[in-house]
């Protein structure tokens, strides 16, 4: 072998996969790997399903005889509620909820109005308070008293 050849050869480097440059993944292949994810995903959704399903069957059957056995007994037993009426009965419980507390803020509100309602009818001041404001109204008097006579002995 000739020595160039040889040395070519040993100049190209071999790197390990995981560091070799990668090509971006091609629209068949990321649809495979979607449609892959997909179909686990419903492997699982039915087998879970299917367990929901087994445990509700089990249950009816279970609840079918508590009622034969409440009525051999001579007791009614109450209607099963649809699915609709047991999301109907849960949002009144809810509106009730939210009926409670804003009548709570609707009498926080009034008692705060008629609270200030009282103050706006009966003015209340602190007696020294009052004594300041009676004389600050003595002293304008006296000073536009002697304003006026200055003016009117001037003038």
């Amino acid at each position: 072998m000739p020595s160039s050849t040889t040395s070519r050869k040993r100049s190209r480097s071999f790197s390990p996969p995981e560091f070799r440059p990668r090509r971006p993944p091609s629209d068949s292949s990321r649809l495979l790997n979607t449609n892959r994810h997909t179909l686990i995903k419903i492997d699982r959704l039915m087998f879970e399903l299917q367990s929901v399903r087994g445990y509700i069957e089990g249950n009816l059957g279970r609840e079918t005889s508590i009622i034969s056995e409440l009525e051999t007994l001579g007791h009614s037993v109450p209607p099963r509620e649809s699915s609709q009426e047991i999301a109907l009965r849960e949002k009144l419980q809810a509106l009730q909820s939210q009926l409670e507390a804003e009548t709570r803020m609707r009498i926080e509100a009034e008692t705060a109005l008629t609270d200030f309602q009282k103050e706006c009818r009966e003015p209340f001041l602190v007696p020294a308070l009052y004594d300041v404001v009676e004389a600050i109204s003595r002293l304008t008097t006296q000073v536009v008293g002697r304003i006026q006579q200055e003016a009117g002995a001037g003038g």
